[in-house]
């Protein structure tokens, strides 16, 4: 899964727990030598299946990402956040596996040794984000439509603690989601990564979180 996804499910998951913004950023951590160097590689080479390909497989970037996409290493660091007492780290550790059991069921030829350094063996999962082979499109579709129900469900909904946990970080979030889904969409519709359907499903979700994100800042300040 790409990491925006990872940051939406992520929030999904724990949107009711006073420490989600904690576990959304541990959710993030393991794509970032992804992100960097994929962000370089489109600099350099431009938008392309080529550079997004060696992204992953630089030879740099793959050991740091055996490392980061590890669940022995986050169970360590569980370990010794318990070990040491630091109770707040708990959540980056929660957002760490979760993403590894995400990508589990999400990465099929691009599959991750989970159980490294002890193991190379990988654990091919039966959908692909990105592979159309093993239902990427499906699964583009099923985020899509999870994310604008849940946007509506959060606009709609009667219990306004939602609206109370964290309020910069819950706009921050909204509006990452928004440029992301309007954004991203008509980046790979250009490309021609996206049909004009999907891009109609990115469009209507992207706007359920502008819709979710005014909402928010409004009541927001008038709790203030």
């Amino acid at each position: 899964m790409d990491t925006p996804w990872h940051t939406f499910w992520s929030y999904f998951a724990f949107h009711r727990s006073e420490w989600w913004p904690k576990a959304v950023i541990g959710s993030i951590l393991p794509d970032v030598p992804f992100f960097i160097s994929s962000a370089y590689l489109f600099i350099r080479d431009g938008v392309n299946m080529e550079s997004w390909v060696l992204a992953y497989e630089h030879p740099w970037v793959k050991p740091i990402g055996f490392f980061t996409h590890s669940l022995l290493i986050a169970i360590l660091g569980l370990t010794a956040a318990l070990f040491l007492k630091r109770r707040s780290w708990y959540p980056y550790f929660y957002g760490w596996m979760f993403h590894i059991f995400t990508d589990i069921l999400t990465h099929v030829s691009d599959a991750q040794p989970v159980f490294w350094p002890i193991s190379l063996k990988r654990f091919s999962g039966p959908i692909s984000y990105w592979e159309r082979g093993y239902y990427s499109r499906e699964l583009s579709i099923a985020n899509l439509a999870i994310a604008s129900l849940f946007a509506i469900y959060l606009l709609y909904t009667k219990n306004q603690r939602l609206y109370l946990i964290h309020p910069k970080a819950q706009l921050i979030l909204y509006g990452f989601f928004c440029v992301y889904l309007l954004g991203g969409g008509v980046l790979m519709f250009g490309l021609g990564w996206i049909s004009s359907g999907i891009l109609l499903l990115h469009i209507i979700s992207g706007a359920m979180f502008f819709a979710l994100a005014i909402n928010a800042y409004c009541l927001n300040r008038g709790y203030q």
